[in-house]
């Protein structure tokens, strides 16, 4: 299963890089983050072939308080993609015609009419077809896009990063993370560090710190989790006395194994978190690498605390920066914890 995800990511990097408008002058990308252009005839939009690519893109993101999608689609009959649109930063196409395709494909680009622009074709010569290959490749399509949105971010904060708390997290774990401009507090402890921009209306947060790494058990959801929580309890206070935050117990985790040449391995964790005694909470996402020595895990968890305020694109932000955490390579015949 690892090996199926380290191909697929493989796959979406060579997508962006290779297939793209490289070479001739293009214009800048416009549209907000995680804004999405779907593009194809309305009548196969209005059916179970158009429900299914909408559903890829409009579906819930796991534990965030309010229902927000992955994207906000924007559907468009073929007719009405011009110039004026044309510069989106996300488009989807798609087409069903038989007597031009024999078999259903996806086809990634980068770059095609504005940078730095995600394209995706999809073609079927069935609507059947188109359906059934959307539902099978759902999960790789997001990511692309997904992978496209984060490396934006990541653009973003090279240009706005707070350097001194970039120099602390390498001197503390030896380790090379972005660290957003916005984040201008800090708690600094012997093995932890939090980071916050202090705003009590969208409070944005980022926590760094390092466990023993044994064997495969402890990249559990749940052994990471409860890490996560030992310091939590110790070093992230609520406001009444004797509270502090700690992962909601009856909210599930989604849990994935991501492919990243920063780390031999990494698993990120979605979840909510509380305080027990005080009614508040929010999303959280951990990103838990094996260090280079193999002997530790180092976690970057990002949260927010921001009641009734929409949370998507605050949370994805965050989570591109923790997703730039470097550890120096180790041997690259590494097999633990595969």
């Amino acid at each position: 299963m690892k090996k199926l995800l380290i191909g697929v990511a493989s796959f979406l990097v060579v997508a962006l890089t290779a297939c793209s408008g490289e070479g001739r002058f293009l214009p800048t990308i416009t549209g907000s983050t995680f804004d999405l252009l779907v593009v194809g005839a309305d009548s196969v939009w209005r059916r179970p072939c158009g429900h299914a690519i909408d559903s890829v893109f409009s579906s819930p993101i796991p534990a965030l308080p309010e229902k927000e999608p992955f994207f906000k689609v924007i559907h468009l009959k073929v007719g009405q993609f011009d110039a004026t649109v044309k510069t989106a930063r996300n488009i989807v196409f798609y087409e069903v015609d038989p007597s031009r395709y024999t078999k259903g494909s996806l086809n990634y680009l980068s770059n095609w009419y504005a940078k730095p622009q995600a394209v995706l074709k999809i073609t079927a010569p069935s609507e059947d077809v188109l359906a059934d290959l959307v539902k099978k490749k759902g999960d790789e399509i997001r990511r692309f896009f997904n992978y496209a949105e984060e490396k934006r971010a990541l653009d973003y904060f090279c240009s706005y990063q707070n350097l001194n708390f970039s120099r602390v997290i390498q001197n503390k774990f030896g380790v090379d993370i972005l660290i957003p401009a916005d984040l201008k507090k800090m708690r600094d402890t012997t093995n932890f560090v939090w980071m916050s921009n202090g705003n009590l209306n969208m409070n944005q947060n980022m926590m760094v710190f390092t466990s023993p790494y044994r064997s495969s058990d402890d990249f559990s959801p749940e052994r990471l989790v409860a890490v996560q929580d030992s310091f939590t309890k110790l070093y992230v206070p609520g406001p009444s006395e004797g509270s502090f935050m700690k992962h909601h117990p009856q909210i599930p985790f989604a849990t994935e194994v991501l492919n990243t040449k920063n780390s031999d391995y990494c698993v990120e964790v979605r979840g909510r978190w509380h305080c027990p005694i005080d009614v508040m909470g929010g999303p959280f996402v951990s990103r838990n690498y094996l260090s280079a020595d193999h002997r530790n895990i180092v976690s970057v968890v990002v949260f927010l605390y921001a009641p009734g305020m929409e949370k998507r694109n605050r949370l994805r932000m965050l989570e591109a920066a923790a997703g730039s955490l470097k550890v120096k390579p180790e041997s690259p015949d590494s097999t633990v914890a595969k």
